[in-house]
């Protein structure tokens, strides 16, 4: 049977821990969420789609679409040619979301920068660099699937950007929901 002093201890411990886990599921898991959705809705598009946008949002940090070429020369590792301060830039976009990039792809890239004598490279994968990639990176710029996504993501058109982010609400909704119910469990198993 409950008593008063029971009833209070499940009240204080569902109240406390499920607000707890309603704001971090609120301000956390619905972030990673969205970065989640939206790396799966940029791996869903065209490829010149997905490195179009990539392209554009470098244009804030200073870069433009060469002019000259805008497809690769034969023998060249990258995907785009961009110019910065007057240096040609390489660019590589892989748009797999499970996509890792390697020493191998690092390696392959630089040897095309230097080849060309260009400024730099950069790699945009919507899945991850791996650790040794990123150590060796031989001074090329490696933009994993989170900072890609916060480069794109002010691009996006309006639609698209709201269903992102609709379905990261739907997610977290239902984890607040799960995460109340795990609080009252707590709350009954502690009284």
């Amino acid at each position: 049977m409950l008593t008063a002093p029971s009833l209070m201890i499940i009240l204080g411990v569902t109240l406390a821990l499920g607000a707890a886990l309603s704001l971090y599921c609120w301000h956390i898991r619905r972030k990673q969420h969205e970065t989640r959705q939206g790396l799966v809705t940029l791996a869903g598009m065209r490829w010149r789609e997905f490195s179009n946008f990539v392209v554009e949002a470098l244009h804030a940090q200073g870069f433009e679409t060469d002019t000259q070429q805008t497809s690769p020369q034969s023998g060249q590792k990258s995907d785009v040619r961009l110019v910065r301060d007057g240096r040609t830039w390489l660019l590589s976009c892989k748009q797999g979301v499970k996509h890792r990039v390697d020493p191998g792809q690092v390696d392959s890239l630089a040897g095309s920068v230097n080849f060309h004598g260009a400024g730099g490279g950069i790699i945009a994968t919507l899945g991850q660099v791996q650790a040794d990639a990123r150590r060796n990176s031989h001074g090329l710029e490696l933009l994993d699937g989170k900072a890609v996504w916060a480069l794109v993501e002010p691009l996006l058109p309006n639609g698209l950007h709201e269903s992102v982010a609709q379905h990261a609400r739907r997610r977290t909704l239902m984890e607040i929901g799960l995460g109340w119910l795990i609080a009252l469990l707590v709350g009954v198993a502690a009284a």
